[in-house]
């Protein structure tokens, strides 16, 4: 179930987690129970409890370079957004990350629509109305961002909305509301962390949620945005998730130091998916 399939269309050789490959694709999956090895299990828990491991270090994603997929390289001709181009190379970033991780995502990337949104007031967003990935090339800032962090982040929702519903676990919402004294507690701390440690700003904005943008983070959103409903759970389950799909040891361990009671509320969550 966890094997991709190989297959060829044309010049092209694509591979997929799950038929269908193609229209009119006849391939189907059976089930079949194999024990799981120890080892096996293991490896799935690996990048749940980083610090558990004799070198976190092992996390680190050196398979792909920083310059890798930044929108601006995916202009045509003709200047417009090559979205199948920027999907291929996602699929490729996607066999570097934890498996886990990797086939939400992929099962998520095949099963969602994408739509041009010219009206949409930021570069990209999932929409759970309509099962859909609105985009906006036109946005001012669409070309500055990186696709695979904003692909993984919006996919993240799609999971979150499709197979987990962060906001109904109450055990979630508990750790969101009781990081705040942590985080008050030490500010200029997390505040320094995040402006050495950006990387695409997922935990810049998972602390913007705790303190609702009482205090100023690199990557955040505006106080009436945090107090909408529901809005809390989700962004911080999607920033959680694309932190373990980025490897980003350093964030992830600081977590699980100091927001012990998030870290584990949110591996509690995983296991729904």
């Amino acid at each position: 179930m966890e094997e991709d399939f190989i297959f060829t269309h044309g010049r092209q050789t694509t591979s997929v987690t799950t038929p269908p490959a193609h229209p009119h694709c006849m391939c189907t999956v059976s089930y079949e129970e194999i024990a799981q090895s120890e080892e096996s299990a293991n490896e799935l828990q690996m990048y749940r409890n980083p610090q558990d491991l004799n070198d976190p270090s092992a996390l680190a994603a050196d398979t792909y370079s920083d310059d890798f997929g930044w929108m601006n390289t995916y202009r045509d001709e003709d200047g417009n957004f090559d979205l199948q181009s920027a999907l291929d190379d996602y699929r490729r970033f996607l066999q570097n990350v934890p498996k886990k991780c990797r086939i939400s995502l992929e099962s998520s990337m095949d099963s969602v629509a994408y739509k041009i949104a010219p009206q949409l007031s930021v570069p990209m967003g999932y929409s759970p109305s309509t099962d859909c990935i609105r985009y906006n090339p036109k946005h001012p800032r669409f070309y500055t961002y990186n696709s695979t962090a904003l692909f993984t982040h919006e996919l993240a929702h799609r999971i979150d909305n499709t197979y987990v519903e962060a906001y109904k676990n109450k055990a979630f919402t508990r750790a969101i509301e009781n990081s705040r004294e942590i985080l008050e507690q030490n500010i200029e701390k997390y505040q320094d962390f995040c402006c050495k440690n950006f990387n695409n700003g997922f935990l810049s904005d998972i602390l913007s949620a705790i303190c609702e943008d009482d205090y100023v983070f690199p990557a955040n959103h505006s106080k009436a945005y945090w107090q909408k409903k529901h809005t809390k759970e989700a962004e911080i389950f999607a920033n959680l998730f694309s932190l373990e799909t980025f490897r980003d040891v350093d964030s992830l361990q600081l977590l699980k130091n100091d927001f012990t009671e998030l870290f584990e509320a949110y591996n509690d969550l995983e296991y729904l998916i």
